[in-house]
């Protein structure tokens, strides 16, 4: 309208019903500056953003809503197995998601090993047994390692840390 901005106000809200007016999610007023960072919100959620502009002659009307969404990224690395029970030749171990998958889990993967930084002799357990993993063939009074990571539709979370088990001896 004639005369320069002298301010930006800007809504952040979860829906576009939100009236920008209100109380928002977000709401970052009276800035100059012509962008603003948006960090540490949760991976997926879908935004709308609405802005106005301030000069001499008054404050404008708010723009339309703008959506986004924030990216999804591969899981978080996951805890450590835990162990239910074991054998002189298996043992049988739970795992648990991360707290954040993304899109859903869409594959888990579990490994084990005799040695601690799984150089060799890398097993991999047959997927298919939801959050139990029964692990079987074992060689008695041996240590193994296991550790397991998860997949969504972005791609595969680091490896967990390794439980460390032993198998039992046999008694005589």
């Amino acid at each position: 309208g004639g005369s320069a901005i002298t301010n930006y106000d800007l809504h952040i809200c979860l829906s576009a019903a939100h009236d920008p007016t209100g109380a928002a999610f977000y709401n970052w007023t009276g800035s100059t500056a012509t962008s603003k960072s948006f960090t540490g919100q949760p991976r997926g959620t879908t935004f709308y953003a609405a802005v106005r502009a301030q000069n001499g002659a008054g404050t404008g009307d708010w723009s339309s809503w703008y959506q986004f969404q924030l990216p999804h990224t591969a899981p978080d690395k996951p805890a450590a197995p835990t162990l239910n029970s074991k054998t002189s030749t298996s043992v049988n171990v739970t795992i648990s998601d991360p707290a954040y998958v993304g899109a859903g889990v869409t594959e888990r993967q579990v490994d084990y090993s005799t040695k601690s930084d799984f150089s060799s002799n890398v097993n991999t357990v047959p997927s298919g047994y939801g959050s139990t993993f029964p692990i079987s063939g074992l060689t008695r009074n041996t240590p193994y390692y296991v550790r397991h990571r998860v997949k969504n539709a972005i791609g595969w979370s680091a490896w967990s840390d390794a439980l460390a088990v032993t198998t039992s001896v046999d008694k005589p």
